[in-house]
């Protein structure tokens, strides 16, 4: 495997560069891993070049690097950032105006509909609905002697969860999974089922903020403070849509591939299991480890070139894409001894799988919570579930910017004494 080396030259063709695979995460890992850094130019979807930048020092300071832009509206009229085609991962930047595709001002104008409501101490309300979402959930896989806990548990779960957290009705549960299936999905976004539910979501969402907006006064769920904001003048429609459509399709499916693999480790690890039952408050500290150990996003969304520019040493063209390896960066020994060790209360820099700098996950604190009483629940069946398949036998989804497991099938035997409670 050959890299081209961040020489200052330009890289025009992507002949003979690294591919970055679909799927497995430890293809990935593996590739990403061997490139020389702390930037180079690699394959990903097939036939984009991109540049990748790895390290934890490195990609901390790309993630803070506000020359690089999010929103490829900014680019040059004659530059399109995806070399004037689609690919199916793109929907993070040409999906409308959200979040992670708004820089500076914008940026920090759409993160206010969601701040007050997703902080450390806000997202605590939901804390409850939660523990038991997950416990009802994983009741009736133990009931029926075992399931599949990805599309049994997890999606339902981060579903229920974000609707809440969104005030979308439990009716349009459904049109939810399915708009962040297929969106953050390895659907082409051309593809029939693409557009459909995309058209489905929209259309739900419309809706939605047209009620909200009715009301005009502020609940407590995030489709509300949206809809507030679009009536006050402070967000067009369209950002507002953007905004709440993001959290469906950023939080859905990015939870639960992370909650699939949580779920192999601590179901595959009986010692761990152990220690989180008899220590309950340990649960923080192991989600943070775990979050290290296997993010849900190898690299980070889109960045861009505005124009021609230096970037650790690689002259860019305008247009350039940049993406940072969170993955590198969380395994690295230089930030992490024993990097690929899972190692609760660990000392050292904080983890990078939520992102860095003003672009960091608005809806961190969230997933916490749902990764956590995800992590309680097995732990406290984990003497009754068992994994039905080898872990290293388990199917990944066939993306690069977003993977997890597939499936997670398990076997759940027969009520055992001294059980907890269900």
């Amino acid at each position: 495997m050959t890299s081209e080396p961040a020489s200052g030259l330009a890289c025009p063709a992507g002949v003979g560069l690294p591919v970055v695979p679909h799927g497995c995460s430890r293809e990935i890992h593996a590739v990403l891993s061997a490139l020389p850094g702390p930037i180079d130019r690699v394959i990903v979807l097939d036939d984009l070049p991109v540049w990748v930048v790895t390290g934890y020092a490195p990609v901390r300071e790309v993630l803070a690097d506000e020359n690089l832009v999010k929103d490829p509206l900014r680019l040059p009229p004659s530059v399109h950032p995806f070399r004037g085609r689609r690919y199916p991962e793109d929907g993070y930047s040409l999906g409308g105006r959200h979040l992670i595709s708004s820089d500076a001002d914008d940026h920090t104008r759409l993160r206010k509909i969601s701040t007050p409501l997703l902080s450390r101490r806000a997202v605590r309300q939901w804390r409850p609905d939660i523990e038991n979402y997950t416990r009802d959930l994983l009741r009736v896989i133990m009931k029926h002697g075992g399931g599949e806990l990805v599309s049994e548990l997890f999606e339902p779960l981060s579903t229920k969860v974000i609707c809440r957290v969104l005030g979308i009705p439990a009716t349009a549960e459904r049109t939810v999974l399915a708009g962040s299936r297929t969106l953050l999905g390895p659907f082409h976004p051309r593809d029939p089922e693409y557009l459909r539910a995309s058209a489905d979501l929209q259309q739900l969402l419309t809706e939605l903020l047209s009620e909200r907006a009715e009301r005009s006064s502020v609940d407590t769920d995030l489709a509300s403070a949206a809809a507030v904001a679009w009536q006050n003048g402070k967000v067009s429609l369209r950002e507002a849509l953007g905004v709440v459509r993001q959290f469906i399709t950023a939080n859905t499916i990015n939870t639960a591939s992370v909650l699939a693999r949580t779920a192999v480790t601590v179901l595959s690890d009986r010692h761990l299991a152990e220690t989180i039952v008899r220590e309950p408050d340990s649960v923080a500290a192991v989600t943070e480890e775990l979050l290290r150990l296997q993010s849900s996003a190898p690299l980070a969304t889109w960045r861009f070139a505005p124009e021609p520019m230096t970037l650790l040493g690689a002259r860019l063209d305008a247009g350039d894409i940049v993406l940072a390896a969170v993955d590198t960066a969380d395994h690295d020994p230089t930030a992490y001894p024993d990097p690929h060790e899972l190692i609760p209360n660990r000392t050292g820099p904080p983890h990078l799988a939520f992102g860095y700098g003003r672009h960091y996950c608005a809806g961190a604190e969230l997933a916490r919570l749902e990764i956590q009483a995800v992590l309680l629940a097995l732990a406290r069946h984990s003497h009754r579930l068992q994994l039905a398949e080898a872990p290293e036998q388990l199917p990944w989804t066939a993306m690069v910017l977003c993977h997890g497991l597939a499936r997670v099938p398990v076997t759940a035997h027969p009520h055992a004494k001294g059980d907890p409670a269900s």
